[in-house]
């Protein structure tokens, strides 16, 4: 069976994707944190929607970010979506790193692979 030859996925791409994935777990936790305490204390609507929107960027960057690992070159919608996580410095560190580890020649790469050409199977 001479198939086309599967690429494993580079080690940079694998720690990129668990860097996202914690971007997504501290946006959602503080988010979430946020969002109950501001509920509790009565906080106006306008603060209830900025933290709102933390919790649901981080379930955007889990998602996107499952994609990234999957093969899917999602790169640009993660840069932007990092970008917004600044708000937060902890997710902010992490996203830095991630969209350095994303761009590194190996990942380029990669990503210049047709999908069909990636490693399918276990994300990590």
């Amino acid at each position: 069976m001479n198939g086309p030859e599967v690429v494993p996925r580079p080690r940079t791409i694998t720690a990129a994707y668990v860097l996202w994935l914690l971007v997504a777990a501290t946006l959602i936790l503080f988010g979430g944190f946020l969002l109950v305490t501001g509920w509790l204390s009565f906080v106006d609507a306008a603060n209830l929607t900025v933290r709102v929107m933390l919790v649901l960027l981080g379930f955007g960057v889990w998602w996107f970010a499952t994609l990234l690992a999957a093969g899917r070159d999602v790169r640009l919608v993660l840069l932007i979506m990092g970008g917004m996580s600044c708000l937060v410095l902890l997710p902010a560190l992490f996203a830095i790193a991630a969209i350095a580890l994303q761009f590194v020649p190996a990942s380029q790469r990669w990503f210049q692979l047709t999908p069909l050409d990636h490693t399918q199977g276990e994300v990590l």
